[in-house]
């Protein structure tokens, strides 16, 4: 087993030092004040060179043996803030290399055991020259030399060293347009000097920085590539506002964080969180950063037209100005070119603008279509946009529009990769299971548009009607359902509206105006539907051996599907609820726009339901593995105990 300590860089080293007059009295030989003297005259110039800290600081410091034969004073058998000369190393010397010590002992490793620094340092020559005399305590060995962690065989992993590593070398390739410019050829084979980090410009902290940290911490994680290597991230060191966020990345990736505070001698370990992400919201957002992820594996010069063109639309609703109409178009074009976005997929999420023969302009005009190419590209184009700020917002694309590690993480892992029940998160994989089971094709869905208009169902041939002289849209119907429901051959043609657990005991009763409303109109259409159309209409259809005649009924029901985990059932917990949206629903029944609507019609009668179904679940290791929940051959679905 590996230990791999992924560890930031602060100044800590050299505020110590400043705050430690006592050493400038001992020292015989004025070097210390001279130190002292730079350091404080270099922190207040920015632009000082790295060079001139190597020379003034860096190398005195090594031979005064600041690292070797100094340690804070004891008095009383605890620590004081001063220094003195000592035969002892100095443990103390940062906040990082006194975590990282810590940190070893915390392990238990056995003798001869190996660890791997890495440190990532701000983009300032101040934090460079401190991450390179951080580095050279444990490069050196100097740790060997009386700290505890002296049996185990360190090694500081910088840059270099793994870009000559044919395994890494293509990674860390793409790490380096996240590395300084200015510093990072200088701390090659000791850090990985972050550029943008630094403090003196909020701006550039905000919108380049913390996304650099993100790219370049979530890289080097992946170096403990073995199960059997653990890793940890070190945050005692560096900026303080870089703590939240690499507190919740940590969270994200699984990894455990240690922290020092300041003066405090103890370790802080900060494990795993009981919380998830909103995966409701990542699966949302999946398919949009599919098709980004699509748009980098095309050639190269098409590749970098459409991200130079989606850079300066958004460079522009960065500066609160209009994206040009030429740029929209210019990305909405691409997309669809290059089949990154399927024509089918566009059909089947709009009525596409060319296909006047299916669908008449009335229909057309009441469901707000756009009629020209043109008007779509440029509502595509707005979309695009729409989505990549939003996505930016997360961190999951960065300024200029380019998939960050974090987006990359969940293209790869679209399920739960953590396999933790989370029942609000099943709400989509209900809908695509329950559609797989019932279809005899493979089903393909896109999310690109953030309301999209689902293809008509085999009844409707619209979703957009006209009531009282208001427009009413009965949205997507989850599943429709038509069924023989006795020998005589009589159909029963059910709206189904399909939600998870969590959701179905949530929909009705904390949203039941909304939600009512819209189920409602559903059904009322549904009637209106059968008495325009099917009324006399004769089915040609055999079901389980009996022919289907005529509809002769209409019914409405509220699917909710439980997921079931190890036989732990909700279902005993929330028989109140269940019973509440049960009458919710039956109210449709006894509604009085729905009677109405119903008056003076022979042959078709109504009924509205809820029902609950069970897909039961094994647990493997504390895990579910969700992606093999679906398995479908011929259109066929099976539901796999795991």
């Amino acid at each position: 087993m590996e230990l791999h300590i992924i560890s930031t860089v602060g100044v800590s080293l050299f505020t110590n030092l400043i705050k430690s007059k006592s050493l400038v009295k001992e020292s015989n030989s004025g070097e210390f004040e001279k130190c002292l003297c730079k350091i404080t005259h270099y922190r207040d110039k920015e632009k000082t060179k790295l060079k001139r800290w190597s020379q003034y600081v860096e190398t005195p410091l090594k031979e005064i043996g600041w690292l070797e034969t100094y340690s804070k004073e004891v008095k009383e058998g605890i620590k004081a803030k001063n220094w003195k000369k000592s035969n002892k190393v100095n443990t103390d010397a940062s906040a990082e290399i006194q975590s990282i010590i810590k940190i070893i002992e915390e392990a238990k490793l056995e003798k001869g055991a190996k660890v791997k620094l890495y440190f990532v340092a701000t983009d300032t020559a101040e934090g460079c020259s401190a991450a390179r005399i951080v580095a050279h305590f444990f490069s050196s060995g100097i740790y060997k030399e009386g700290a505890a962690a002296k049996e185990v065989e360190i090694e500081v992993v910088g840059c270099k060293l793994l870009e000559e590593n044919p395994k890494t070398a293509d990674r860390i390739k793409e790490m380096r347009n996240y590395l300084s410019a200015d510093y990072q050829s200088e701390v090659d084979d000791q850090a990985f000097a972050v550029a943008g980090l630094q403090v003196k410009n909020l701006k550039e902290f905000q919108e380049k920085g913390l996304y650099n940290l993100l790219e370049v911490v979530g890289i080097l994680s992946e170096q403990a590539s073995s199960k059997k290597d653990q890793l940890v991230l070190n945050i005692s060191g560096g900026y303080k506002a870089m703590i939240p966020v690499m507190t919740v990345f940590a969270q994200i990736l699984s990894v455990p964080i240690k922290y020092i505070y300041e003066e405090s001698d103890e370790l802080f370990t900060l494990e795993q969180f009981p919380i998830d992400y909103d995966w409701d919201l990542i699966m949302h957002e999946a398919p949009f950063l599919i098709i980004m992820n699509k748009v980098l594996n095309l050639r190269a010069d098409d590749s970098n037209k459409f991200y130079q063109s989606l850079k300066e639309g958004l460079h522009s609703n960065r500066n609160n100005s209009k994206i040009d109409k030429e740029t929209k178009r210019d990305v909405a074009a691409f997309l669809l070119k290059e089949e990154v976005l399927a024509k089918e997929q566009v059909e089947d999420a709009i009525f596409v603008f060319n296909d006047k023969s299916k669908y008449s302009e009335k229909d057309r005009s009441e469901a707000g279509l756009v009629t020209t190419k043109d008007k779509w590209l440029l509502k595509t184009g707005d979309h695009v946009f729409e989505r990549a700020v939003n996505l930016q917002k997360r961190y999951l694309l960065d300024l200029d529009g380019k998939i960050t590690y974090l987006g990359r993480y969940f293209i790869d892992n679209p399920l739960n990769p953590k396999g933790h029940y989370n029942s609000s998160d099943t709400g989509l994989l209900i809908e695509m299971l329950l559609q797989l089971y019932f279809r005899e094709k493979k089903v393909f869905f896109s999310n690109l548009f953030e309301n999209p208009i689902m293809a008509p169902t085999a009844m409707f041939e619209k979703t957009t009607f006209e009531r009282n002289g208001v427009k009413v849209d009965v949205k997507d119907v989850d599943l429709e359902v038509l069924d023989v429901y006795n020998n005589s051959g009589d159909v029963n043609w059910c709206l189904v509206e399909v939600k998870s657990f969590k959701q179905f005991t949530d929909v009705l009763i904390n949203k039941e105006n909304k939600n009512y409303s819209q189920y409602r109109e559903r059904v009322i259409q549904q009637i209106k539907t059968w008495k325009n159309k099917f009324k006399d209409q004769d089915l040609h259809w055999e079901v389980r051996g009996v022919k289907a005649q005529k509809i002769s009924k209409v019914s409405f029901t509220l699917l909710g599907v439980e997921v079931v985990i190890d036989d732990f059932s909700l279902m005993p917990f929330l028989k109140p609820e269940i019973e509440k949206t049960k009458n919710i629903v039956k109210k449709l029944e006894k509604d009085p726009s729905v009677i109405s609507e119903l008056s003076g019609i022979e042959g078709l009668s109504f009924e509205a339901d809820v029902c609950i179904i069970k897909v039961n679940l094994k647990m493997k290791d504390g895990k579910i593995n969700w992606t093999s929940l679906f398995k479908v051959e011929k259109g066929i679905l099976e539901i796999k105990t795991i």
